[in-house]
């Protein structure tokens, strides 16, 4: 048998706790260069996606132009839509029901019907309003500016990695979002926008915006003032119409006497009106000296 204590033991000193932790580290023996090129983590650089092909297609109409959209959406994205959708209304359809069972009288949940409650989620399942859900995301991030002058429109996602200009060539006056759909295929997403050209505007459509605005300018106040002038007219006296029978007559045939005497009666005389330039005059001349002394003697 071997003893154990014919082995040698190599006994290392503890560290102090209260030296630096940077002492504690080992240092290489010699100088370490490294040749090779040098690599960066590839987890540090952010990856870029590949920009995602946008199709468009232009229409005219009455009011402008309508610029259509089309993004292919991933695959099986509208599928796993409708799945979601449909377990969602399954929870909702789903009505557990238990019965007694065993000596002890433990409730034993009973299990439902796929079939019957995949039909009862089918019937209420609304797949144009999931359509337009997935349209809408699939647009979300899209940006769309109108230049200042209304000739340029340029469409920006950082998301897919677009960022295109139009140069439509026409002043467009406004914009507005018709709506997200997906086309018949049900792999693309179609947005479609409005290009409002300059002077086809309606006049309905620019004069409600002004008569909501009035409207909900000062609403309170219309309605005070409105009850103030009614009592206003209820407190006053009505004024006495003529009677239908006796009509009013107004003479315009006066005598060249009549009018003399009027305008006699009526207009003052110039000569009569004192003026006061003339009054103020006479009395600083009245109060003026006569003469000088000096002048007297000689």
């Amino acid at each position: 048998m071997f003893s154990t204590l014919q082995s040698p033991y190599y006994f290392d000193a503890m560290p102090s706790m209260f030296m630096d932790p940077m002492f504690l580290t080992q240092e290489p023996k010699r100088r370490r260069v490294h040749n090779g090129p040098m690599r960066i983590p590839t987890h540090r650089i952010p990856r870029q996606r590949a920009p995602v092909p946008l199709r468009y297609k232009v229409t005219e109409t009455d009011r402008g132009y309508v610029l259509s959209l089309h993004k292919k959406l991933p695959r099986d994205h509208l599928r796993h839509e409708i799945n979601h959708e449909l377990s969602v209304l399954k929870d909702q359809l789903y009505r557990p029901t238990y019965h007694y069972c065993g000596l002890f009288g433990e409730l034993v949940e009973e299990q439902a019907d796929e079939n019957s409650l995949t039909n009862q989620a089918m019937s209420k399942l609304n797949v144009d309003a999931i359509c337009r859900r997935v349209a809408r995301q699939a647009f979300k991030d899209y940006k769309i500016e109108l230049s200042q002058r209304g000739d340029e429109l340029s469409i920006i996602s950082h998301a897919d990695g677009v960022a295109k200009e139009f140069d439509l060539g026409v002043n467009i006056d406004d914009l507005e979002v018709i709506g997200c759909q997906l086309d018949e295929s049900y792999s693309h997403a179609v947005w479609n926008i409005l290009l409002v050209k300059n002077g086809n505007v309606s006049l309905s459509d620019v004069q409600a915006p002004e008569e909501h605005q009035v409207e909900d300018a000062e609403p309170c106040e219309q309605d005070v003032d409105s009850q103030q002038q009614e009592q206003r007219l209820q407190s006053e006296p009505t004024v006495q119409e003529p009677e239908e029978h006796t009509p009013l007559k107004i003479n315009i045939n006066f005598s060249q006497d009549q009018k003399s005497k009027q305008h006699e009666r009526n207009s003052p005389i110039l000569e009569e009106v004192e003026d006061e330039e003339v009054n103020r005059f006479r009395q600083l001349a009245s109060r003026a000296p006569t003469g000088s002394a000096i002048l007297e003697d000689c």
